[in-house]
């Protein structure tokens, strides 16, 4: 059975609401039906995480981003496996 983490008492919290509450915040600002602060406390979102959503910055995720596109890596992999197979049957 696996061991399920339980968070300790007074440390930081990372991400305490949901993809849900977040998107409906953006689209209220967006909207206009309300501002980004009445919006961060009535969804129980940081000021900043919404604003940075309204307002499109670090869209990056989060760690070192990859050197090569998905279809790059891919594209490698298969050339890689390829020239393995070629060898191993020498």
């Amino acid at each position: 059975m696996p061991s399920v983490y339980v968070r300790k008492p007074g440390s930081r919290a990372y991400v305490n609401y949901t993809a849900s509450q977040l998107q409906k915040a953006i689209r209220a600002v967006k909207s206009g039906q309300m501002s980004i602060r009445k919006a961060s406390g009535k969804y129980s979102i940081p000021y900043g995480t919404v604003f940075n959503h309204c307002h499109g910055l670090h869209k990056l995720k989060t760690g070192g981003q990859p050197r090569l596109s998905s279809e790059a890596e891919n594209k490698l992999a298969e050339t890689i496996e390829t020239f393995g197979s070629v060898e191993s049957a020498r």
